[in-house]
Order: C-alpha cells, then structure tokens, then sequence
C-alpha cells in the first residue's frame, strides 16, 4: 500500500533533522505538500503568480510574456535578469529547462501544463479564478497566502495585506466624503479594439475592488472566470447613468466613432485609468480601488469630452 503523505513525511523527519533541516508543509490548488527547503530557482508561468512572487520579495528566474506584462502593469517591477519563457498557455518547456528551476509555479488555466512540467521541476498549480468561486478577490488573498509559505514570506504577506487593507478604507472615506449620497455606479471597462471592449462584472477583481471602497456596479455577473463580459462598446450606452472608467493602454490612436458616441463621452462622464493588470494579484485590489479613488477625484477637472 502506498504511504499517505503524513506517513513519507514521519518517514523524512529523521533524515531531515540529521541534516539540520526542518520540513513545512504547503498547500496548493490540488493538495498539500512537503518542503524541506525554501525554492531559489523559481519559474512562474502564469502573470498572476508572477505579480504574487514579485510582491513577496521572490525575483522568478523566468516568467513568460515579459513585454507585454511591463505594459499592461507597469507598477510591477519585474528584474531584466528574468528570462522570458514564451507564451502564457504555451511556454517553451525547453527555454524552462536550461533555467535549471527547483520549482515551477502553474497559474488558472494552465492545469493541463502540470504534467509536461513536472518532468522538468517540481510542480506546484494554483487556481484563482474560477466561475465557481463564490468571490475571486477572497480567493486572491487566500493564494497570496498560500504562495507566501512556500518562501517562508508568512509575516511580509500579512504586512502588505494590512497595509492594502488600511489604504482601501481611506479611499473609501475620500470618497464618501466627495461624492453624492448615494456614490455613482461606476463602469468599469477594457477596450480591446475600436468596437469591443471587456466589462468587468460581478466576480471579477476590478468590482471586488469597487466593493472594498463603497462604490457599486450595474454591470451583472460575468459570462467568464475572471468576471468579465465582453460586448460591443456600443452596448455600454445602456450604462449611461453610470461613470464610465477604462484601463489604459488603449488599442488605438484616435477615438473611434463608437466610443465618442456614447453618452457618458459625450457628457464628459469618461476618465481613464492607469495601467493595471486585472486578472493580477490580491494586492492588485488596492491599485485599483486607488486607481478608481483618484478617477473619481479628478473628474471635476474633465474638459475635453470624448477623448479617450
């Protein structure tokens, strides 16, 4: 009969202990497991582990799509020395093995890559997103957690999510104290090309943000596992009672003629974000709650309607 994993651990302790080495126990998407010593060669496969190890102090050894990361969130400082893997549900498995890692850190949706890179590495899998969970911003702090026993990072990993947490509820208080009772409902949106965008709904971090800091969304449930509806950006005039905020970079030059013809554009009811990667980390929540705060701040100060 094959040993549970409480049994192999009884059965290492004394090996372990013989080597001055002490043994913890972590938990991912799919179970828990043993570590007898903290990882140094770490490759991430997945931006949202990436952005988790980089908050936690841990400089991966490789992590894919490096260029477009820094783009989409260029709060995240990710180390020239980094070597970029390829693709994120298609990484090079041989551009992973000349890193030489000790650990490999799948993210949601990449399930399937744990077999082919567990031959290479050490394996751990951890699922974020999921239209089954009840809030994946809960999920979030839970994997931020989990993420941070593997480096020991336990005390830093409650630090930075206390920190988070004081600054959500001073932004929660600005604005409750600069906006009508009741707040607006705010929009919040990703332009993908000059006709279609990405809503985030109900389940998706950007509306587990607005949550954090007293603000509402008329925007439903998503249709996906990050919470996020994609329409035409024509259909967003049925939102047009609400403030209509939208993640920068855009993917065009010039407004196209469906963005200014909305009423929110027309009415100067539009203001733009920053650069923040929405699918990101636990603490990716306080970037955006901050990020929204001074939106909604600076929107007395819009003067030139319909210019995204």
């Amino acid at each position: 009969m094959k040993p549970s994993p409480t049994q192999t651990l009884l059965l290492l302790l004394p090996f372990l202990w013989a080597q001055g080495g002490s043994a913890y126990e972590v938990v991912d998407s799919q179970g828990k497991h043993w570590f007898d010593a903290v990882p140094q060669r770490v490759v991430a496969t997945d931006w949202t582990v990436l952005e988790n190890l980089i908050e936690l102090g841990v400089t991966p050894v490789g992590a894919p799509e490096l260029d477009l990361f820094r783009a989409l969130n260029p709060a995240i400082t990710v180390h020239e020395d980094v070597a970029d893997i390829g693709l994120r549900l298609a990484p090079t498995l041989g551009a992973i093995e000349a890193l030489a890692p000790d650990l490999i850190i799948v993210g949601s949706s990449q399930k399937s890559l744990t077999m082919p890179l567990s031959r290479i590495a050490r394996t751990l899998y951890y699922k974020s997103f999921s239209d089954r969970y009840r809030t994946n911003g809960d999920k979030s702090l839970v994997r931020f957690r989990q993420m941070a026993v593997i480096f020991q990072q336990e005390k830093r990993a409650e630090e930075l999510l206390s920190t988070m947490a004081m600054e959500l509820e001073d932004t929660r208080l600005q604005l409750e104290a600069a906006t009508k009772n009741p707040a607006p409902d705010i929009v919040l949106v990703r332009l993908l090309s000059s006709d279609k965008c990405l809503v985030y709904g109900h389940n998706s971090l950007p509306h587990f943000a607005l949550q954090k800091v007293g603000l509402a969304t008329p925007v439903g449930p998503g249709e996906t596992a990050w919470g996020e509806i994609e329409m035409p950006i024509s259909e967003l005039a049925r939102f047009s009672e609400s403030l209509l905020l939208y993640f920068t970079p855009l993917p065009f030059d010039a407004p196209p003629p469906a963005w200014q013809a909305l009423p929110q554009v027309d009415q100067g009811r539009s203001v733009a974000l920053p650069p923040i990667w929405t699918r990101g980390s636990a603490l990716s929540v306080g970037r955006i709650a901050t990020a929204v705060g001074d939106a909604i701040g600076k929107r007395v100060g819009l003067t030139a309607p319909g210019h995204p």
